[in-house]
């Protein structure tokens, strides 16, 4: 009997140490505002710094991996309506986001990130506009004050793929545009 009880008490040892852990999704929400920049060949000579704002929503499955929707509008991107007519960028894209999380048992920490994604690039400049597909690439942090809110620091590049061809779309071949993105945005999960 004494040595059943050992045997019960090893396997059952093993079975907390090997079973896996309960997956921790944390859905999140997180409206944003920055600003974009950029140097492409087609707004070189524009002025750069403009507002920008969206939101993003998400998940955080796990600790390693996570997910996330972006939308973004930039007013103005090509400078003033008396000089260009109306105009702005509108981006929405669908992210993987991969980084460690750093936290406490009070929902407290960090998760520093990398972020890749597709999605829709969208510009309009008076009467002209382009739906182009396009790609993004993010690296940021998250820091978590409590369980339910943090803030998240965020610089991402977009760029439009060269859809001339199937493969250059499926290779993500580089176009013409191309801007930098960066915001602070209140997390909210």
């Amino acid at each position: 009997m004494h040595r059943q009880v050992k045997a019960f008490i090893v396997a059952a040892a093993v079975a907390m140490v090997v079973a896996p852990r309960p997956a921790r999704a944390q859905g999140f929400f997180v409206p944003w505002f920055g600003g974009t920049f950029s140097r492409s060949a087609e707004i070189r000579d524009l002025d750069n710094g403009k507002t920008s704002f969206g939101a993003a929503v998400g998940s955080l499955g796990g600790d390693l991996v996570g997910f996330d929707l972006d939308f973004g509008f930039t007013p103005n991107f090509f400078g003033s309506k008396a000089a260009v007519g109306t105009n702005n960028v509108i981006t929405v894209t669908g992210n993987l986001i991969v980084g460690p999380t750093i936290d406490t048992s009070s929902g407290r920490g960090v998760r520093p990130y990398g972020s890749f994604g597709v999605g829709l690039i969208r510009s309009k400049a008076g009467s002209a506009s382009d739906n182009a597909f396009g790609w993004d690439a993010a690296g940021g942090l998250m820091a978590f004050f409590s369980s339910n809110i943090g803030l998240r620091g965020d610089i991402r590049y977009f760029h439009t793929v060269n859809n001339s061809s199937a493969t250059n779309t499926v290779l993500l071949k580089p176009g013409k545009f191309y801007f930098w993105r960066g915001y602070v945005g209140l997390v909210i999960r």
